[in-house]
């Protein structure tokens, strides 16, 4: 009996990381932000993109695989 290996999780956490990034940015003071804090709000919303995205990419292969069966 094998089971069959999908990333969701992964995707789940990449989306997580990527909103407390961005709640790590809304919490400081927004007069104090510099570059750095930007190029992190940056990140955490291409991170959730990603994350997204590899959710939606494995939900169609899961119904592609059980549509062949």
């Amino acid at each position: 009996m094998t089971r069959k290996s999908n990333k969701s999780s992964a995707y789940i956490f990449q989306i997580l990381i990527g909103i407390l990034l961005i709640v790590m940015f809304f919490i400081d003071d927004f007069e104090s932000h510099s570059t750095f804090d930007y190029i992190k709000l940056l990140f955490g919303l291409i991170i959730i993109g990603i994350g997204v995205f590899g959710l939606v990419k494995n939900k169609k292969r899961e119904d592609e695989s059980t549509k062949q069966e």
